[in-house]
């Protein structure tokens, strides 16, 4: 019986090129509804002046969705740019900071309490050295995980696995998160005016060049990916 593990290389091929695939799928369908004028009827300051007009519901309806939907890999800048385009900067920043909290807490207990086994089996490899790290180093190393990593979903799972106390988690989220959620509002808030500033004609072609872009540098990355394999499965099987 060999004693090597069996770990075959098509399943994670498969996963890497539907991502790839579903990733440049998207892009031509946000090109696609922007070129076919399909989102031209949608009034942008009427839908934002109704989430203001909804009083407090508003900002409690996003804080809840973005602290239940990003730990199931929702992207966190899908919650960003909309507060930013929403409420004025330091509300917007206040309100993801919020959710990135909820989103963190509850991936944690659930990871910690209630399903240990499920995401210890699951957790990357190269995730270990960090939650190593947090294990040695507690708090502080807690707050530079989460100003490196900031929400990755991966990790917001795997801190639930390590012995860090339950407090300096909220601490280290908590003040890791804030400057990227502060960067990434204001950054946001001047690309969505800079865009606004522009007319039609070059908001058309700069989409176009974004999207050309986007899609070759994922032909690349797959490329990439595909050409590392190779050479992982060649000296993998090369005799020693």
């Amino acid at each position: 019986m060999s004693s090597s593990p069996h770990n075959p290389p098509t399943p994670s091929r498969a996963q890497s090129a539907l991502k790839l695939g579903l990733a440049a799928m998207a892009i031509a369908g946000v090109v696609a509804l922007l070129m076919s004028g399909a989102l031209d009827g949608i009034d942008g300051d009427a839908i934002k002046q109704w989430i203001k007009q909804a009083g407090w519901w508003g900002p409690a309806l996003f804080v809840l969705a973005l602290g239940l939907l990003q730990p199931l890999h929702i992207s966190i800048y899908v919650f960003l740019f909309t507060a930013a385009a929403v409420w004025e900067p330091w509300w917007a920043i206040l309100y993801t900071w919020m959710g990135i909290q909820v989103a963190g807490g509850w991936s944690f207990v659930v990871s910690r309490y209630l399903a240990r086994d499920f995401f210890m089996a699951r957790i990357p490899q190269k995730a270990r050295p960090h939650l190593e790290r947090i294990a040695q180093n507690g708090l502080k190393a807690m707050i530079w995980s989460r100003f490196a990593l900031y929400t990755t979903p991966a990790m917001q799972w795997a801190y639930g696995l390590t012995p860090i106390h339950g407090r300096d988690f909220v601490i280290g989220t908590a003040v890791g998160t804030l400057p990227w959620t502060a960067i990434s509002v204001i950054g946001g808030r001047a690309l969505i005016d800079w865009w606004q500033g522009l007319d039609d004609h070059t908001r058309g072609r700069l989409g176009l060049v974004g999207a050309g872009g986007a899609v070759l540098l994922l032909g690349a990355l797959g490329l990439w990916m595909w050409w590392r394999r190779r050479i992982t499965d060649r000296s993998s099987s090369d005799p020693l």
